[in-house]
C-alpha cells in the first residue's frame, strides 16, 4: 500500500508540475535562464554577439548542441553550410570576445521544441538572424 501512495504522490507531483508549466507556456513568456528548471531534453537557444548584445542565431537543441556552431567554427568549418552564422562567430572569435549562450525555452517533447524554435525565430525576424531556414525540423 505503501508504495501505491508514493505513486501516487509523485504523479500528484508531476501533474501539478506539468499544469504550472503548460499555464506558463500559454502566458507568452520566455523563461531566461542558464539551468534547466523542468529537467526537459530539448531547448530553445539564443547565440548573442556580446558586441552588440543582439541575438544573431536561433536554435533548437539537446545537450551540447548550442555549443557546436563554435566548435566547428573555430574548426574553419561552416555549420550547415551556413556561411553567415560561420563568418559572425569567426568575427567574435578575432575580437577576443566570447559568445553570449542564452537558453530560453525547455521542453521534453520534440516536436513542440520545433514549433517554439519556429515561432522564436518568426518573433525576431528571419531577417535579423543568421538561420537559413524559418526553424521547424525543416531545417535538419
Amino acid at each position: 500500500m505503501k508504495a501505491r501512495n508514493q505513486t501516487g504522490y509523485k504523479e500528484q507531483e508531476r501533474q501539478k508540475i506539468n499544469e504550472q508549466l503548460e499555464k506558463f507556456l500559454k502566458s507568452g513568456k520566455e523563461i531566461i535562464k542558464e539551468d534547466n528548471p523542468y529537467g526537459s531534453k530539448y531547448y530553445i537557444y539564443y547565440l548573442i554577439d556580446p558586441n552588440t548584445n543582439e541575438v544573431f542565431y536561433i536554435g533548437k537543441g539537446s545537450r551540447d548542441r548550442m555549443y557546436d556552431h563554435e566548435k566547428l567554427a573555430r574548426q574553419k568549418i561552416a555549420s550547415n553550410n551556413n556561411y553567415d552564422l560561420y563568418n559572425r562567430i569567426r568575427l567574435i572569435l578575432e575580437s577576443g570576445k566570447k559568445i553570449i549562450y542564452k537558453k530560453v525555452w525547455f521542453t521534453w517533447n520534440e516536436f513542440k521544441a520545433y514549433e517554439k524554435e519556429k515561432q522564436f525565430i518568426e518573433r525576431k525576424g528571419l531577417s535579423n538572424l543568421t538561420n537559413i531556414m524559418p526553424g521547424g525540423k525543416s531545417n535538419k
